[in-house]
């Protein structure tokens, strides 16, 4: 277990049911003041998920560096939690998923977890990969195949027992985007933590 892995879980534990997870690295947060109303107005590059597919041709997914990564649930089943008061509420399910991310960020020693947000139907989270002397990083795809078979392995436990559930879990691909510079990490933060509120205020017709 990394350095590290006991205060991650006492920030997760602090951040309480809403399974937004602020990091812990130091860099500038959205300012006091900022509203819902900016955050449906990104920078015209910010498209959340961009890309279903297939990772990018050529590119070394152990690169160090800073990932946006969004994964969804088969054909958008929303099994993990409900937004109540802009905030989600996990379900039994969504509570494994949380648990297996943080698990598979403590596994890997290359690996921090900058911020997540677990959506009724989807989640993201910034990873940071970070260079090891002497060995090969842990790349993105190593990371999510660890992290997805955790979760549908105890998924389908769960299943033997509400049988309505349905038969595949997570979507086989899941969205990446690289983090170019501070100012993408900053509106990617600020997408992922206000993203409850959002879904809200669309569900609500506000906007």
């Amino acid at each position: 277990m990394k350095t590290g892995a006991a205060t991650r879980r006492r920030v997760c534990r602090a951040a309480g049911q809403g399974a937004c997870f602020p990091g812990r690295r130091g860099r500038p947060w959205p300012a006091r003041g900022d509203t819902i109303s900016n955050v449906m107005a990104l920078p015209e590059w910010i498209e959340v998920p961009r890309r279903k597919n297939p990772r990018a041709k050529g590119f070394d997914y152990s690169t160090p560096g800073m990932y946006m990564i969004t994964q969804c649930i088969q054909n958008r089943v929303p099994l993990l939690c409900r937004i109540e008061d802009s905030t989600p509420k996990l379900t039994a399910i969504g509570l494994l998923v949380e648990r297996h991310l943080l698990q598979t960020v403590d596994r890997f020693a290359d690996t921090e977890l900058d911020c997540y947000c677990i959506m009724p139907d989807h989640f993201h989270f910034i990873l940071s990969l970070s260079l090891k002397t002497g060995k090969k990083g842990t790349s993105v795809v190593d990371f999510m195949r660890v992290l997805k078979s955790l979760s549908t392995r105890e998924y389908n436990i769960i299943r033997q027992q509400y049988s309505r559930l349905p038969e595949q879990f997570m979507q086989r691909s899941f969205g990446d985007e690289v983090i170019e510079d501070e100012e993408e990490l900053y509106a990617y933060r600020k997408y992922i933590l206000e993203n409850p509120q959002a879904y809200q205020l669309r569900r609500d017709g506000h906007l």
